[in-house]
């Protein structure tokens, strides 16, 4: 068992060692780190279309400001320390959850080389503390009765569980799983009496629902309604396979047979419901909490917000394989014939691209910066797009060049199209000298083409810089 978890271990520091420059979410994350203190966390929505739990941004500029010139190394180390401890944390709920060997060692090697959770610890998101938060809550609250706590342990685990939801929002679908359960088995004389104990806990997340995630989720809503509404569940059992297949495909990438896997996992839930341990129970709760925040539309079902569910859905799948029936041969054969097909995905090659250094990188926003602050001449205009608006505020914070005497121009992107675009820059005044700085460009919606030939016919290009999707332009007008 020790192979998976130095694995999993390694290949979590490895990606952050190579400390590849933020990409366009991680600045607009970061510039809340370098623009706001730290009671601005607790009093209303993070700007730039972000949202992360309190504790986690107190964290992060706690480490940034312990050595802000290394921004990227510090402000990634709470999601790489998550990611390290999540490893032998996950192996010893997968020996509770599956209790056999070589699943065991089966689980913590999917686990350990799984390339989603290896991204998100070494990304500046919260992502990797939820799935380190569930699983530890997991194992706490399954050996948790609070039935037998004395009055102090009582007291300790209502303030405790009263700031869950602001370490790590998913963590609170654990906590509601294991309130379900001890509603069964606390005496009924006692359960009003014990269900005072919960009343911080309802004070402290009404309070951060009202003032942080309710305005949060208007923002998003707003910004980003294409991309939220996706996640959320319907009574259109159609469209909610579809987000259960888009969910697998971004868990378990690469994956094929997806339709294997959703069959593997149902068999897993079956096999659960039928053991009826208490831990179990847990897992299967925290799913379907997770299920039914997303069919009220309070918390998405959908892809790196739902992180956390990698472990659980894992678990869930093999346990597929934990049965005692007289047709057992024929049972695993069918069980092993669809997992192959479905991790079928993680072939060599896959396993190859863990030696490329730049696996992650999407963008190159550090490099440019620093090229246009060394030769960056008083007098000149930098324009950016609000593609990169939050690359330009983090790094020309961090390099120095954003000084009140900055000539600046933003263009807005907007929906339009390419002759609208060149048309604002052809209101560029003339007879000046610019920098655009584009480190961020649009898939659905590029405008660094429009840009370059709008230049190569209406200016003299004096410098050109380009790094995969970053682009830096030196023109005179």
């Amino acid at each position: 068992m020790f192979v998976p978890l130095v694995i999993g271990i390694f290949l979590r520091i490895k990606f952050y060692l190579v400390n590849r420059p933020f990409w366009h979410d991680e600045c607009s994350l970061a510039v809340n780190i370098i623009n706001s203190g730290f009671g601005d966390y607790l009093v209303g929505p993070l700007p730039y279309f972000q949202s992360a739990p309190p504790v986690f941004m107190v964290l992060s500029k706690l480490m940034y400001l312990i050595h802000p010139a290394a921004p990227e190394l510090m402000l990634r180390f709470i999601p790489l320390l998550a990611g390290i401890l999540s490893v032998p944390v996950f192996f010893v709920l997968s020996k509770r959850i599956l209790k056999n060997n070589i699943l065991i060692f089966i689980a913590n090697l999917l686990f350990a080389i799984n390339c989603q959770l290896i991204y998100y610890a070494q990304e500046f998101k919260q992502y990797s503390l939820d799935v380190l938060a569930v699983i530890l809550c997991l194992l706490i609250f399954e050996k948790l009765r609070f039935n037998h706590l004395n009055l102090k342990k009582k007291i300790v685990f209502s303030s405790s569980i009263a700031f869950l939801s602001v370490i790590s929002l998913p963590a609170m679908f654990v906590l509601g799983a294991y309130v379900v359960l001890e509603i069964f088995e606390i005496p009924r004389d006692r359960l009003l009496k014990s269900s005072l104990y919960l009343i911080p806990a309802a004070v402290v997340n009404l309070l951060y629902y009202l003032f942080i995630l309710a305005p949060s989720k208007v923002i998003m809503m707003q910004t980003f309604s294409d991309m939220w509404s996706k996640g959320f569940l319907s009574l259109n059992i159609f469209q909610d396979l579809s987000v259960f297949k888009m969910n697998f495909l971004y868990f378990f990438s690469p994956c094929k047979m997806v339709l294997f896997g959703m069959i593997l996992f149902v068999s897993g839930v079956v096999v659960l419901i039928k053991r009826r341990e208490r831990l179990d129970k847990m897992l299967l709760l925290t799913v379907l909490f997770s299920l039914l925040a997303a069919f009220a539309h309070i918390y998405p079902f959908k892809e790196r917000v739902s992180l956390y569910l990698i472990p659980l859905f894992l678990l869930i799948i093999l346990s597929a394989f934990c049965v005692k029936m007289q047709a057992r041969k024929v049972y695993l054969s069918i069980m092993i014939f669809m997992a192959l097909l479905f991790f079928g995905g993680y072939n060599l090659d896959y396993l190859k691209s863990f030696g490329r250094e730049n696996l992650f990188e999407r963008e190159n926003p550090s490099i440019l910066m620093e090229y246009l602050k060394n030769n960056y001449k008083y007098g000149e205009y930098v324009v950016y797009n609000d593609a990169s608006d939050s690359e330009f505020l983090f790094y020309g914070r961090h390099y120095g060049l954003i000084t009140p005497e900055l000539k600046t121009a933003k263009i807005q992107l907007s929906s339009y199209g390419e002759e609208w675009y060149k048309s604002v820059l052809s209101n560029l005044p003339k007879g000046n000298i610019y920098w655009f700085y584009y480190p961020y460009d649009y898939v659905t919606k590029p405008v660094v083409s429009f840009l370059k030939d709008w230049a190569r016919k209406n200016g003299e290009i004096l410098l050109e810089k380009e790094y995969g999707r970053s682009y830096l332009l030196h023109l005179k007008l």
